[in-house]
């Protein structure tokens, strides 16, 4: 499912630079946790691994955004 929310920023060179997620940057301004890191949500996350992607999918902020984001779009009650 990270292909629809993961975002891979590059440069010119195409080197990933940042990882970003584009569902919390849709829902930020609602995303009212600890723990929620603005990179992912605008300029990205520079840990471009695996596992830093991952950890982000797994966090509250992440999962509050996709509930907003599954109510607007008619799949969560």
């Amino acid at each position: 499912m990270a292909n629809d929310w993961l975002v891979i920023n590059s440069n010119k060179e195409s080197s990933v630079t940042s990882l970003s997620c584009s569902v919390c940057n849709i829902y930020a301004e609602k995303i009212i946790v600890i723990n929620f890191s603005h990179a992912w949500a605008f300029t990205g996350s520079t840990s471009t691994q695996l596992s830093s992607a991952i950890d982000h999918g797994r966090g509250e902020p992440y999962k509050v955004a996709m509930r907003f984001h599954l109510k607007k779009v008619g799949k969560m009650p």
